[in-house]
């Protein structure tokens, strides 16, 4: 497991099913909360001296930054993100996003399905599957 401000475990459900588990590290929120605090209040005075800032609207771009990240903090919104991409993968043969266990899911713990595959930045990897079988990398450019 990494320092990052998660976790990521990877085992077995009781009936058996592997998945991996990522986990909001303790004091994360408090932690991000004043960083977008200092954020918030660098941009504001940033503008307030510098007419180009305001002129961009830095402390609306910064706002809309913490709005996103607060959302992602909460790990049922990527539950649901990764429903909603597996079920439009559905009919695709050659991707898949992993089942989300929602039993074993909260706002600071996320179950999903353990998909063992390719990580799409291993180019030898990925060549290697093209070479099994390149259907499915059609038009990526290592194909």
């Amino acid at each position: 497991m990494g320092h990052g401000p998660t976790q990521v475990a990877i085992g077995p459900l009781i009936g058996g099913e592997r998945v991996a588990v990522k986990v909001q590290r303790p004091g994360v929120e408090k932690i991000v909360a004043m960083d977008l605090r200092i954020l918030s209040f660098v941009a504001r005075e940033a503008e307030k001296h510098i007419p180009a800032l305001r002129e961009w609207r830095v402390s609306e771009w910064t706002d809309e930054f913490a709005h996103n990240l607060r959302h992602e903090l909460d790990f049922n919104n990527e539950g649901r993100n990764t429903d909603r991409l597996r079920q439009s993968l559905e009919d695709d043969r050659g991707a898949t996003a992993p089942q989300v266990y929602w039993t074993h899911t909260s706002r600071k713990v996320l179950t999903l399905e353990r998909i063992e595959g390719v990580r799409l930045d291993d180019d030898a990897a990925m060549a290697a599957v093209a070479a099994q079988d390149p259907l499915p990398l059609v038009g990526l450019p290592f194909s």
